[in-house]
């Protein structure tokens, strides 16, 4: 145990992945491990990689991975629970969305990330996070 604490394997790390569907590319930045009681983040990338304006982006993160979170805000503010509505973003304009999250329950949490224009592209993500005691 001790060479893996050395080696970092119980420290708190964040993993990125990316998707593209249709005109929207996203990336997410989110805790991978963490210990308990410690406040984290998740930032949401989404560009519109397409020729035309996107009225309307939602953001939308898993209810069954946020809940195991305290303290959950949402910047810009949900519109629904865990939804972001991201409006009128022009062709080749990035948005953030910032998740601030309080590791409140132990153990390993996972969800899906879903980012969709319109309905017809849809981007999906994996995340997972392991909080420990």
């Amino acid at each position: 145990l001790i060479v893996l604490a050395v080696a970092g394997v119980f420290g708190e790390s964040h993993a990125e992945a990316e998707a593209h569907a249709g005109d929207l590319a996203v990336r997410v930045r989110h805790p991978s491990r963490l210990h308990f009681e410690r406040i984290t983040s998740m930032d949401v990338l989404v560009t519109n990689a397409g020729a035309a304006r996107i009225d309307t982006i939602i953001v939308s993160i898993d209810t069954a991975y946020l809940s195991r979170f305290s303290g959950v805000t949402l910047t810009p503010s949900a519109t629904a629970p865990f939804d972001v509505e991201l409006t009128d973003v022009a062709p080749g304009e990035s948005r953030l969305v910032h998740v601030e999250m309080d590791a409140m329950r132990a153990g390993r949490h996972r969800g899906t990330l879903r980012v969709s224009a319109g309905g017809a592209d849809t981007a999906t993500l994996g995340i997972a996070t392991i909080v420990f005691p």
